[in-house]
């Protein structure tokens, strides 16, 4: 992450403070979750993660929610990031966003109208800076988050409902500060 922000200033030269965020969805996470052959065969309850990492204050937002509520198309990732933005108080006017290169979800038209809305009608942002990874090169901040969480998967027994899983989430992250679940 260190070299991500050396790269980021070698980038925005001069005294401009920028913000930086990257955002991504981890693979979903089942319900129930029942570590035994049958159950993961089944047709189960999909718990959809989606992560903001903050790269300035290394803090992480996780929007959970269940695939009766919203699914994760592009409309889904702008809400949550409207949501972000509105919750967070950035002091700075520029912003960098990262994020893979999924188009239903990241590279669309949808998200440049949102990207556009930012700056011109709600005016939270006076620039934005919107950075693809390269394939294959993609390591963001919110892979070591979803690690994190996936790391407490194989100790556990039975997760039945989604507040079971937010308490397995929360949990995951101890330093520098627990997830935020929104």
């Amino acid at each position: 992450m260190k070299k991500l922000n050396i790269l980021l200033t070698f980038f925005f030269k001069g005294n401009e403070k920028i913000d930086c965020i990257s955002f991504n969805f981890m693979q979903n996470l089942p319900l129930p979750h029942i570590p035994s052959d049958p159950v993961f065969y089944s047709r189960q309850l999909c718990y959809p993660i989606f992560g903001i990492h903050n790269l300035d204050t290394d803090e992480a937002s996780i929007y959970a929610y269940t695939e009766g509520q919203a699914k994760k198309g592009a409309n889904d990732v702008c809400s949550m990031l409207l949501h972000f933005f509105n919750s967070n108080n950035f002091t700075t006017r520029s912003l960098v966003l990262l994020s893979d290169r999924c188009p239903g979800q990241n590279k669309n038209y949808i998200m440049l109208h949102f990207l556009f809305i930012l700056v011109h009608v709600l005016n939270i942002f006076e620039k934005i800076t919107y950075l693809f990874p390269i394939r294959g090169h993609s390591y963001l901040p919110n892979d070591q988050d979803f690690a994190l969480i996936e790391k407490k998967k194989p100790y556990l027994e039975r997760v039945k409902t989604p507040e079971e899983w937010d308490k397995v989430i929360l949990s995951a992250r101890s330093k520098p500060s627990k997830f935020f679940i929104s």
